[in-house]
């Protein structure tokens, strides 16, 4: 569970391989996209749990071409 509602936002212990993050993180700008307008600091606080933002970005320093703007796009959707 990512977010309980509660000021702490749980780690997800089972998602610790690279394909797991990167789906949380497309889910997390999925999420950031469909609730535009109420408050971000609950998925802010996902992310910055699951340094879902450095996973990212060393993702896009080992990539190239359209793995790199793919990952550039998802950034900046978080």
């Amino acid at each position: 569970m990512l977010f309980s509602g509660t000021e702490e936002c749980a780690l997800c212990p089972e998602a610790m391989s690279s394909r797991d993050r990167r789906l949380i993180a497309e889910d997390i700008a999925d999420l950031v996209d469909s609730t535009y307008g109420l408050d971000p600091a609950p998925l802010r606080r996902i992310v910055e749990r699951q340094r879902l933002d450095v996973f990212l970005l060393r993702r896009i320093r080992r990539n190239g071409g359209y793995r790199r703007a793919y990952y550039l796009h998802l950034l900046s959707r978080m």
